[in-house]
């Protein structure tokens, strides 16, 4: 250990001292850039290793509660679904998702690479509310397509599918609303199923109700706290099967490579490869390198543009989400804030941490979201606020409200607009009581809206959250 040491400091004397600065520097920026690019795959391995085992690929899993403030599984938890997520191993062979008839219900289904791309997307917008069948198969698979259903190609042999289904809360003591038992009988009539045992007949389904959540289980910090070793062997064993797409092969050769990284998925690849393998200099970048990702991240979150009326993540904004490209940077911040975003066209995502002064939004003060009867969020699914602490968690609410949204028995004024009330106390005129978010007495929070299905004005940048406004 210590002679390592050793050779790794000489390294970088031999580098400094015959004018090499300049080229650590560069390599250190390198090392950023690497990680950034091998973050939500790793992150995207932490994830399924946290939720299922693999008894539970290629099989649905329910979760039949909705989140509290003790939920730390993700951060910024949705209180508006029920989910119903896949992790599809098709490595040796395709899965077959079949759907019921929702009966109307809203939902979404899209399917992620393990990249956290959308690959695709089911549910009420795209393929309507009948019942379904698809044949989920890896990138190599050829074979007969069994007749009634349709093809679904991964570019990567681990695929994610988080499926939402619009469901109601539950009812003040806690118990299953019957909106909620109505959207159980739904998921349970949902399977997947290796094609082998499908044609024979067999039919996977799951009815297992996941805990509401598990303070072990917080995937961003089990990443965050791996070291440059673990960090990359993660990151390389789930890269084997899952290739990275043809328009990274730039970066690969002027990145990946001058680190002495090896794609395991490239043609006479053994996908043999160890941390310990690459040069005590580029070990010595990459974790110079690692010391770096936290200021790294704040600054790609602190360069999110705020519209005119402060809020952030408004697709006039310009902030795409769910099929990145290369913009490695983005989709590394994404998924460290939240894993799995759909596309703008399924949900928008407008959030905010301060008010129309820039102010920070702090649970001493009263604010109201005024929105004008022809301003109301234009969505063809539904909308909600939701709020959260400095945390990004939900915090615990006496009244256990978390959200407030167009599913509610919302009080609006006489000409049809709508008063929203983010304040820690209970409003004074009683009749705005359905109309009131809860914040944290004394404590900073943000606001983050949800818009699924949004209309074409949304997505335009042509419709506007309301500004923030203090009414103390």
């Amino acid at each position: 250990m210590k002679l390592g040491k050793i050779l790794v400091g000489l390294a970088i004397v031999a580098a400094v001292l015959g004018g090499g600065f300049l080229y650590a520097k560069s390599g250190i920026t390198k090392g950023v850039q690497a990680y950034l690019y091998a973050y939500p795959m790793v992150m995207m391995s932490a994830t399924r290793d946290a939720t299922v085992d693999s008894t539970r690929y290629n099989a649905v899993n329910h979760s039949r509660t909705f989140p509290d403030h003790a939920f730390r599984r993700v951060v910024r938890p949705n209180v508006d679904t029920l989910y119903s997520t896949v992790w599809f191993d098709l490595a040796d062979g395709p899965a077959v998702l079949e759907l019921p008839d929702s009966g109307g219900r809203y939902y979404l289904m899209p399917i992620h690479d393990a990249w956290t791309n959308v690959t695709t997307s089911i549910g009420s917008r795209t393929t309507g509310n009948g019942p379904q069948g698809y044949l989920v198969t890896g990138p190599d698979w050829t074979g007969d397509v069994p007749e009634g259903l349709t093809v679904i190609t991964s570019p990567t042999n681990t695929a994610w599918a988080i499926g939402r289904s619009d469901t109601a809360a539950a009812n003040a003591d806690g118990s299953p609303s019957d909106d909620m038992k109505a959207t159980y009988e739904f998921q349970s009539a949902m399977s997947v199923t290796p094609l082998p045992r499908w044609l024979m007949g067999e039919r996977n389904r799951q009815e297992t109700i996941e805990p509401s959540g598990d303070n072990d289980l917080q995937t961003a910090k089990i990443v965050a706290d791996m070291d440059a070793e673990t960090f990359y062997t993660t990151f390389y064993s789930f890269l084997r099967g899952n290739p990275a797409p043809a328009e990274d092969a730039p970066f690969w050769d002027s990145v990946m490579k001058s680190f002495g990284f090896v794609d395991p998925n490239a043609e006479g690849a053994d996908g043999y490869w160890m941390y310990g393998d690459l040069s005590a200099l580029n070990r010595w970048l990459l974790e110079a390198a690692y010391a770096r990702i936290p200021s790294v991240m704040e600054m790609i979150g602190a360069a999110r543009k705020y519209d005119e009326m402060g809020w952030r993540n408004m697709p006039g904004a310009g902030v795409p989400l769910g099929r990145y490209g290369t913009n490695y940077g983005l989709r590394a911040y994404v998924a460290h804030i939240g894993l799995g975003a759909n596309e703008a066209i399924d949900a928008v995502y407008p959030g905010a941490e301060r008010d129309f002064d820039g102010a920070p939004l702090n649970g001493n003060t009263r604010y109201k979201l005024h929105f004008k009867a022809d301003e109301l969020p234009p969505v063809k699914g539904f909308w909600s606020l939701t709020l959260y602490g400095a945390d990004a968690y939900l915090f615990d609410s006496a009244i256990k409200r978390y959200a407030v949204g167009g599913r509610d028995a919302l009080r609006y004024n006489a000409d049809g607009s709508l008063d929203l009330f983010v304040q820690a106390d209970a409003p004074a005129n009683e009749a705005d009581y359905a109309n009131w978010l809860p914040s944290p007495k004394g404590e900073t929070f943000a606001l983050t809206m949800r818009l699924y299905w949004p209309k074409q004005r949304v997505l335009d940048g042509n419709w506007k959250m309301p500004s923030i406004e203090v009414v103390n």
